[in-house]
């Protein structure tokens, strides 16, 4: 059996290993190749997603611009300079510490476009001129005239910039800066970070580079790509898996993509130990503990309400619950949508995300499932009264909710002799106390009203 062609996790290097995102690319390139007015993009998504490797696909000489040539033919003079700007965040919380951050940044923009310039310009030894260490102003001012070089020989510059969540280390000066060889020098920038730019930059939606950007959230691969992705290398090696293991894999990882290539390289493993086709559940229970360290990123760079949300998902409850989070974990890439409804990306995230107390937390609280409430574990059917009382007492849980409040929800008045909200209660107890002459979820608040534990 030949090398195992999934042991590469790092960011793609050619193009050949690069796998689905046409939609991506051709809004890209759309953008990118526009003849006179080349707009600038902010690609966001969870690391490991392929942010990286988008990049690297665009910037490659053999990448998306032959590749898509027939679609975007004018781009011969199109130059995609890739910098990582990684390494570019070492100033501390100071204006020095800032203006630091600045010289780096601006002098890995120099030094990438540098090394190009000099393969298409005349050779000529004073192109660009020695910049001293930690002015930032003397490195803008040599990109400026590399720029100006550049574009009187007839070239478009893009940079590409990845792991732009530096640019919280940034001083208001650097993107200024930025904002101007836009401005003066028609360059555009496409950036990949964790969060939109908006978030990124001290001056929020103000911020003077911010709003040139057009973003787009990179999503999860599709099934025919992920199957492509898991398929393929393997072909190349002359070796075939069955469909059927194929498919239950694909279920349990979805399309995330560096979830794909670990499982390609579980596969791989087990049948070179094995000599033959592995059983699924062998497979997932290697991948299961690879694939802790992804798991642990994704949750810890979710804010509260994505966890919470995820954490509704995992333990299959109903997504109507959390309406006004979806919008966010479609951006995610947290969510696909199936002939079954809105689901995880993968079961195998959804068991991981169960078994964390933070998600058990959220999972076990009681919620309402239609007029079914959940609560211990155990589903109770309410009537429509019942139902709409629980459901003001969990929306405002923990706070007391008068009587007359409750009595106006209910029913449309206010009746201080009814006795139709105590039967209520005194019904919905009887569901889900297990005591209750002595209940711990829906507790009276004498002379006020009830609150929901």
């Amino acid at each position: 059996m030949r090398a195992n062609p999934y042991l590469n996790r790092r960011p793609i290097r050619h193009p050949d290993e690069f796998y689905g995102r046409d939609e991506d690319v051709r809004w890209l390139l759309e953008r990118m190749t526009h003849p006179s007015d080349p707009q600038c993009c902010s690609i966001t998504g969870l690391r490991r997603i392929g942010k990286s490797s988008l990049l690297k696909f665009l910037a490659h000489p053999e990448g998306a611009l032959p590749r898509y040539r027939e679609e975007f033919p004018h781009n011969d003079r199109l130059l995609l300079i890739y910098a990582d700007l990684s390494l570019d965040s070492v100033g501390e919380e100071t204006e020095a510490g800032r203006e630091t951050v600045a010289a780096l940044t601006l002098g890995h923009m120099l030094r990438a476009l540098t090394r190009r310039a000099r393969s298409i310009l005349p050779p000529d030894p004073n192109l660009v001129p020695s910049v001293r260490p930690g002015d930032w102003q003397e490195a803008l001012e040599a990109l400026e005239d590399l720029l100006y070089s550049l574009k009187e020989g007839g070239f478009q510059v893009i940079f590409l910039l990845d792991e732009l969540d530096v640019a919280e280390t940034w001083p208001a000066s650097l993107t200024h800066a930025l904002r101007s060889l836009v401005m003066e020098h028609n360059v555009a920038y496409v950036t990949a970070s964790l969060r939109p730019l908006f978030e990124l930059f001290e001056e929020g939606r103000a911020s003077p580079l911010y709003n040139l950007f057009s973003t787009r959230p990179l999503g999860l691969l599709t099934p025919e790509q992920a199957r492509a992705l898991l398929v393929e290398p393997a072909q190349q090696a002359e070796v075939t898996w069955s469909a059927g293991i194929i498919e239950q894999l694909l279920d349990a990882v979805g399309g995330h993509p560096d979830l794909v290539k670990m499982t390609g390289d579980h596969l791989w493993t087990l049948m070179k130990g094995d000599g033959k086709e592995p059983r699924v559940e062998m497979v997932l229970e290697d991948l299961r503990a690879d694939a802790n360290a992804l798991f642990t990123s994704i949750w810890g760079h979710l804010t509260p309400d994505e966890r919470r949300g995820v954490a509704v998902l995992a333990a299959h409850r109903n997504p109507s619950e959390i309406t006004d989070i979806l919008p966010a974990l479609q951006q995610r890439a947290m969510i696909t949508e199936t002939h079954g409804g809105t689901r995880l990306f993968g079961s195998l995230f959804a068991d991981w995300v169960q078994q964390q107390p933070e998600a058990l937390e959220k999972s076990d609280a009681p919620h309402l499932d239609g007029r079914w409430l959940v609560i211990n574990n155990q589903r109770q059917q309410l009537t429509p009264t019942e139902a709409r009382l629980a459901d003001i007492l969990l929306s405002r849980r923990g706070q007391t909710v008068s009587r007359e409040e409750l009595q106006e929800a209910i029913w449309e008045q206010v009746d201080p002799d009814s006795k139709a909200l105590d039967t209520t209660v005194q019904r919905l107890r009887e569901k889900i106390e297990k005591d209750r002459a002595n209940p711990q979820w829906l507790i009276t608040v004498r002379g006020e009203g009830y609150t929901f534990r």
